[in-house]
């Protein structure tokens, strides 16, 4: 292998046919010691050549020509409809976009299976890597950058097909009807979550952002609305402990905790309005989806948990359910007090893991009978249930159901799989 590979050079070997699986580079590469973890947990870090070949038939733009065709194909045409993107600073792939139009809420998400199509490398490979993953300082992609950030991101100013689910909510945040269509938008803005906090929070108008305030205003409200619907239902707001790694020359300069303000809520709750709206589709067309399954809670977990509270002043009152309403309530008691993260931190550990999977049993946390995914098929399993989505509304549901039934299980333990090895990558980073 010296012949062959620079001295220094960190190399993936097979020990079943004794053959270099990944170049990794050398070791003082930036980002080796990253790509070796990755590469040590099953996660491809470069596109094969074959990969390569196939993305060279993928267009980096969309053509009037396809426009015209989509079109007569039956996709909608919305690029009147003011859409925006709001993300944090630093994020490349632009997969949702959110709007109002005629008092209804717009959600249109990255038409990516328009894109990746069976029985090519490409789809092959995103399968079996499964998730995008987050080491300081980098990205390992679940696809080519010239998709995910390319051609299926949905760029401001740049036409996109997507799929979009208008819905119209009553004055309380209640969904009363929806509907769900293949489209093409041109988003107008790329907002920031630190910018549209600037308004929210504090009614500064950032410079580019006049045209958009009524917008905003109206999807905060309606994020709020959801949020608290879901409150009373029994979904479990824990704070946030994420934090973000802020890299210099390929070394930590920061650790910040990741802030949960307004823009943040309202992407969110937005976000899981659109996830739940279009599980609904699915329960009522009878079609099969890979589910985000939330199993019940260690009952003496929780009880610890509650114990804990007692003896910190908080009136908690006897667990008889330990159901997620009761948990709802308790958290409410401390929820703005110096000690949240670690109470709430002793609750999460009470939690079961989500996963995916090919069946249904609800989801705990967010208190629902059913939930499944549809908002970030650039970087997760998603695009599986977006795929099963557009075969039934291009062809019909029994297409659908006949062709991703018997496929869902393997689908779903491949994207639990890879969401559990993304994990391991995090501790021992």
């Amino acid at each position: 292998l010296k012949d062959i590979y620079p001295l220094g050079t960190r190399l993936l070997i097979s020990g079943e046919y004794n053959t270099v699986k990944e170049v990794i580079g050398h070791k003082d590469d930036p980002g080796a010691v990253e790509k070796e973890v990755l590469a040590l947990n099953g996660f491809p870090i470069s596109f094969s050549d074959e990969y390569l070949k196939e993305l060279e038939d993928i267009p980096s733009e969309i053509s009037e020509e396809e426009i015209i065709t989509s079109k007569r194909n039956g996709v909608k045409d919305i690029r009147n409809i003011s859409l925006v993107t709001i993300d944090g600073d630093d994020t490349k792939d632009f997969d949702d976009a959110v709007g109002v139009y005629n008092d209804d809420i717009y959600v249109s998400i990255a038409n990516v299976a328009n894109y990746i199509k069976d029985g090519t490398c490409i789809w092959e490979d995103t399968m079996k890597r499964g998730i995008s993953v987050y080491p300081p300082g980098m990205v390992n992609p679940m696809l080519h950058h010239n998709i995910s950030n390319g051609i299926c991101s949905l760029i401001p100013g740049e036409d996109r097909f997507s799929v979009t689910t208008s819905i119209k909510l009553d004055d309380k945040g209640t969904a009363i009807s929806y509907k769900v269509y293949p489209s093409i938008i041109n988003s107008k803005k790329r907002m920031t979550y630190s910018e549209v906090n600037d308004y929210l929070e504090n009614n500064n108008i950032v410079k580019g952002y006049e045209d958009y305030t009524e917008m905003l205003d109206k999807l905060y409200k309606v994020a709020e609305q959801i949020k608290n619907n879901m409150l009373k239902n029994g979904f479990l707001d824990f704070s946030s402990s994420e934090v973000k790694v802020i890299l210099e020359d390929n070394k930590t300069r920061d650790i910040k905790k990741r802030y949960q303000g307004k823009a943040e809520d309202l992407i969110e709750f937005l976000m899981i309005l659109h996830n739940l709206t279009l599980t609904d589709y699915f329960i009522k067309h009878k079609l099969p989806f890979i589910a985000r399954n939330h199993d019940l809670p260690n009952k003496n977990k929780l009880s610890s948990w509650n114990h804990l509270l007692k003896v910190r002043g908080y009136d908690s009152g006897k667990m008889s359910e330990f159901s997620s309403k009761e948990i709802s309530d308790r958290l409410s008691l401390y929820k703005d007090c110096d000690e949240r993260v670690i109470l709430d931190n002793y609750a999460i550990k009470s939690q079961s893991k989500a996963k995916y999977s090919a069946y249904n049993i609800g989801h705990f946390a967010i208190g629902v009978p059913a939930y499944a995914t549809f908002s970030s098929p650039i970087r997760r399993c998603d695009l599986i249930n977006q795929r099963i989505l557009i075969d039934s509304i291009i062809y019909d549901d029994d297409y659908a159901r006949r062709k991703w039934l018997p496929l869902l299980p393997k689908f779903a333990e491949m994207a639990t799989s890879a969401e559990r090895r993304a994990d391991i990558k995090k501790k021992e980073k």
